[in-house]
């Protein structure tokens, strides 16, 4: 389990806090959506759930251990990051990228393994880019390279994963494969999911739970169900949001343009 309690964050340079008091836990094998418009603080509170920021007050318990006082090596064979966004330096292969996953559970100065070669060989299989292992990741279309970064997470080998916008700048298409594919593999592997997204449609067709972010503060939490409501989604956006039953699924529009 992984819990916030009364998280903040404020940046040194800034006055207001990006997140207030933000608290919430989220149970073993759990698919959470973190939904918010920009500038909520969504980015901001999966680093700081990464170990990447530093709280500046509150704390966060990971398996019932503040994550604060993990190493660095313990804590990546915890937990799991896909970026939003990442621009490799060097044209790496798409094996040696996932390979990279690997590196919590390679000793200082040694060399992979023929195991976690392995295990970087399974996570691209698992994701469908098994047949792109040498090509340069220079080379991906935006689908192939979020899918390159998953497998590196899944290489990793951790029990939860944590997604900032994993459908970023995706087409409808590509949008859909990768979360189904997010949701077929942390059942598969009985995963802990985090993801930032910013389409309720999206969160409704595949979260367990619901986090809803404004101002850096939770407005709400809960089951899409009793979150996603025309009221709730309203006073996120600030905006008159209708909300449609169709063929056993909940459509989110906007009423007004």
């Amino acid at each position: 389990m992984i819990q916030a309690e009364t998280l903040t964050f404020r940046h040194p340079e800034m006055a207001a806090p990006v997140l207030r008091d933000v608290s919430f836990a989220v149970a073993p094998g759990q698919l959470v959506a973190v939904l918010g418009p920009n500038g909520s603080g969504k980015t901001t509170l999966l680093k700081c759930l990464a170990g990447l920021w530093v709280p500046s007050g509150g704390r966060i318990v990971l398996d019932g251990r503040d994550l604060a006082r993990l190493a660095p090596r313990e804590r990546a064979k915890r937990l799991a990051v896909v970026p939003q966004e990442h621009a490799p330096a060097f044209p790496y292969t798409v094996q040696d990228a996932v390979l990279m996953g690997r590196a919590p559970h390679i000793p200082a100065y040694a060399s992979p393994s023929s195991q976690d070669r392995w295990a970087a060989r399974v996570a691209m299989e698992a994701v469908g880019i098994g047949e792109l292992a040498a090509r340069p990741t220079s080379r991906l279309s935006g689908g192939e390279r979020q899918l390159t970064l998953i497998a590196r997470a899944l290489a990793q080998e951790a029990p939860l994963l944590l997604l900032d916008e994993p459908t970023a700048h995706l087409d409808f298409r590509n949008q859909h494969r990768v979360l189904g594919l997010v949701r077929r593999i942390a059942a598969d592997k009985a995963l802990t999911v985090i993801m930032t997204l910013h389409d309720p449609n999206l969160v409704a067709g595949i979260a367990d739970q619901v986090l809803l972010l404004k101002d850096g503060a939770l407005l709400a939490a809960g089951a899409p169900g009793a979150v996603l409501t025309e009221d709730l989604l309203g006073s996120l956006y600030g905006m008159a949001i209708g909300v449609l039953p169709h063929a056993g699924h909940r459509l989110m529009f906007a009423r007004q343009w």
